[in-house]
């Protein structure tokens, strides 16, 4: 339960946190611009986030409900160190509402620039929102001390000393930098899936030209988040190797392996997507004479990705878990074999490459193919309809995994090497992998039944007439 209250909070509310800054800066692409394009899909998206903002919150209130019922000493002891964080992320909740329900419902009523002061002011919010919630959530994995020393009651427990260095735990600014990157990513292609639904509903050519164009827009989003997420999750590796070697091994080596390959694979079949959606989707542009050898960048680019995929699929070992935690010890098992395809240097060197690509087909899309593209809106083939939709389903799976893989890491601590999992020293989530997928495909079939039966209703058609 508490797993799919809490997953279904995180699809919502990445969708806010992703969602505010595409909405304000495409509203401020139409300020620029005066495409109207611009200014009706930032209205679809804040409508998508006002609509479903309720739910995810709700989806937080239940998880929390949960966790303080089930484990009150767990809850107890965080809730007595980020106390003045869990406060303050009280507070920006409220800023928060204020700013998305004034930002939509001054539509059109304000000047553009104190409507942008709006959509700028709630972006800005939920960012900071983030900030705080991942003082807790960084600090539970990269923790800001050795041990929990409460020195008095009251509201601040600790000294103050002690206090910032776990509310500013070492991982704090690049987790939150990850997930706004990670957002950004998962709500470009979300657009991009339901893009492709409303494609093929609506039959008016003006209206098939629109979200062909969202989708590639959705798109343009997508994979610039991707590609930001490169560097900043190597960084965060990073950080949590030096920090929680431990945590490191469990994520990579350890029990905890398959999920780390499951996100990469994840991600590899995602880029291969996306190549096949550019590639078919410009078809048209890329098949002239003039334009044969970016046809061909791209084809040299798709290989290139197959092999990088096949790289990142790699496991580290073979046969039995090459690293188990014990308790507080980490044993390396000497029946299993190592890979030497799975090593992390090919691994980073296939990460890399899949970051040039995704910068390739980037530049190739928005400066080389701009002029010819407004001519080919509304020619969208099936195929790259198809890899539309998978392309946000596969987004939403990214996201779940990775927050699964971060949160257990730290198995068997509550707070890595401080605080262990209550009542439990060893393998304390005996969970069923099929158990886990299970609860995946659920969350991820709501969601998307969700999404499309609000987006229906709340996104903003080319017709005059509403």
């Amino acid at each position: 339960m508490i797993a799919t209250a809490m997953l279904g909070h995180i699809l919502l509310a990445n969708l806010g946190l992703g969602g505010a800054w595409i909405a304000v800066i495409a509203e401020r692409s139409y300020i620029k611009r005066q495409d109207e394009r611009y200014d009706r899909l930032s209205h679809s998206v804040i409508l998508l986030n006002v609509v479903l903002f309720s739910t995810g919150s709700t989806f937080a209130f239940a998880g929390v409900m949960f966790m303080i019922s089930l484990f009150p000493s767990v809850i107890s002891t965080l809730f007595h160190i980020y106390f003045w964080p869990l406060v303050f992320e009280a507070l920006t909740f409220l800023i928060e509402i204020f700013f998305i329900y004034t930002y939509y419902f001054l539509w059109n009523k304000v000047s553009r620039r104190w409507h942008q002061v709006l959509g700028y002011g709630y972006a800005i919010t939920v960012v900071l929102q983030t900030f705080l919630i991942d003082m807790l959530a960084g600090g539970m994995l990269t923790p800001g001390g050795t041990s929990i020393q409460f020195g008095s009651s009251g509201t601040l427990t600790m000294s103050f000393a002690d206090a910032m260095a776990w509310w500013f735990n070492p991982s704090l600014v690049i987790l939150t930098a990850h997930r706004l990157a990670a957002s950004l990513s998962y709500v470009g292609f979300i657009i991009a899936m339901l893009a492709m639904l409303h494609y093929k509903d609506q039959r008016g050519s003006d209206t098939q030209k629109y979200w062909d164009w969202v989708g590639s827009y959705g798109m343009w989003w997508g994979v610039g988040g991707l590609i930001a997420q490169v560097p900043l999750g190597m960084v965060y590796a990073a950080i949590i190797q030096f920090n929680a070697p431990d945590a490191f091994n469990m994520m990579m080596h350890g029990p905890r392996a398959w999920e780390m390959l499951l996100m990469v694979g994840l991600f590899s079949i995602l880029m291969l997507v996306l190549l096949v959606y550019f590639v078919d989707r410009r078809e048209p542009i890329l098949s002239k004479q003039e334009n044969t050898y970016l046809h061909r960048l791209f084809q040299i680019c798709l290989v290139i990705a197959l092999v990088c995929a096949f790289f990142l699929v790699q496991p580290a070992w073979f046969g039995t878990d090459f690293i188990t935690q014990t308790g507080s010890s980490t044993l390396v098992n000497p029946n299993s074999i190592i890979n030497p395809l799975g090593k992390m240097t090919f691994k980073y060197i296939a990460l890399l490459t899949f970051l040039v690509i995704g910068l390739i087909l980037l530049i190739i899309d928005t400066r080389l193919l701009r002029d010819d593209r407004e001519g080919e809106w509304g020619h969208l083939s099936k195929t790259s309809r198809i890899a539309g939709f998978l392309a946000g389903l596969l987004a939403m799976w990214i996201i779940l995994t990775m927050g699964f893989t971060r949160e257990s890491a730290r198995e068997p601590w509550t707070i890595m090497d401080v605080f262990p999992v209550e009542g439990m020293t060893i393998n304390p989530t005996p969970v069923a992998v099929g158990d886990i997928i299970s609860v995946w495909i659920g969350i991820t079939v709501f969601m998307f039944i969700l999404l499309y039966a609000v987006s229906r209703r709340s996104s903003y058609n080319p017709e005059t007439a509403e």
